[in-house]
């Protein structure tokens, strides 16, 4: 089964075999159950891990080829083409993530940190927005909020969210 060779890859890279072996294990995963995401997934992970870019990228992308709709293998895309310096199609890529996800803060949160790594900080501070409509308390949604502002010299604004971090988590260093 899938999970057995995910297994066998994980002994494998703690024992410290050679990658080859380890994405051996993960590759005959992924043959054994081409419609199960977790084994492109943990391939696409162990890729970016070893920072295999290219590789990685060929990856995400035959993945979601082959699962179109799976927002965790759109989510490894996105932070593959992020890590790969592609930070305009990680925000195309992550805004398709927030359509079919439209209630999930962290969508929101992801996007907007592809916006302001593609310089759109209009578009980070409207993710911001949502991502603090759909979890008010969310550290991360919070965070982004502040970095925008910050970008965007709306200092009023950072020292706003920021107080109300310090308010919600006292004893949290970010806040």
């Amino acid at each position: 089964s899938a999970q057995a060779m995910l297994a066998m890859s994980e002994l494998a890279a703690r024992a410290g075999d050679k990658p080859e072996q380890v994405l051996k294990w993960i590759n005959d995963a992924v043959a054994a159950e081409p419609t199960n995401p977790m084994p492109r997934q943990v391939l696409v992970d162990y890729q970016l891990r070893t920072r295999d870019f290219k590789a990685a990228a060929t990856t995400a992308q035959a993945a979601v080829a082959a699962i179109p709709d799976n927002t965790d293998l759109l989510d490894r895309q996105a932070r593959v083409q992020m890590a790969s310096g592609d930070a305009q199609q990680a925000v195309s890529t992550f805004s398709r993530i927030t359509q079919m996800r439209p209630t999930s803060a962290s969508a929101f949160v992801n996007l907007g940190e592809a916006q302001m790594s593609a310089n759109d900080l209009d578009g980070a501070a409207r993710a911001a927005r949502r991502a603090l409509e759909l979890a008010p308390t969310a550290a991360p949604a919070q965070k982004l909020a502040v970095s925008v502002a910050v970008r965007q010299k709306r200092w009023k604004d950072a020292v706003a969210v920021a107080r109300d971090m310090q308010t919600q988590q006292p004893k949290d260093a970010s806040g």
